[in-house]
């Protein structure tokens, strides 16, 4: 039962993902579109134009993410979202993913599930994890084989 219950609080945060999503994505191309803009030598052009790029990486990586996906992330992984930004080897959809989290009504929004199930971890479970240890085990099933 507490399944179903935990699921419904996430169909209610779909909403205020929305919202923190499309704040997000303007913010991300406004950045974008200033970087682009800006004037220098060679070298810091060059710098800003990665950025730049690296954060239309990420509106586009949010454009695929469903928004179910988005709240289990932030639930899941609330504690260490700074950590997740600051690794170099993050892919563009998980930092699109915390960016979005960060956002202040879905913070709250999060916080408020959390505290109402304290023990999250049974009822809920992370879709590319598992995704990815069935893919994993395939290419060790498939390389055994042609052994």
């Amino acid at each position: 039962m507490k399944k179903i219950e935990l699921n419904n609080e996430i169909v209610l945060l779909r909403q205020i993902v929305r919202q923190a999503r499309i704040c997000v994505v303007n913010k991300l191309v406004r950045e974008a579109k200033k970087l682009r803009s800006n004037h220098g030598n060679e070298k810091q052009l060059e710098k800003n134009k990665r950025r730049a790029e690296k954060l239309l990486r990420e509106v586009f990586a949010l454009k695929r993410i469903k928004d179910d996906d988005i709240s289990r992330f932030g639930i899941i992984n609330f504690e260490n979202l700074q950590d997740i930004l600051e690794d170099s080897r993050t892919d563009d959809g998980t930092r699109a993913m915390v960016k979005v989290v960060r956002y202040k009504s879905l913070n709250l929004g999060i916080v408020k599930v959390r505290e109402k199930f304290p023990n999250y971890n049974e009822y809920t479970s992370w879709k590319r994890r598992k995704r990815s240890v069935r893919k994993k085990e395939m290419v060790l099933q498939i390389s055994q084989k042609k052994s």
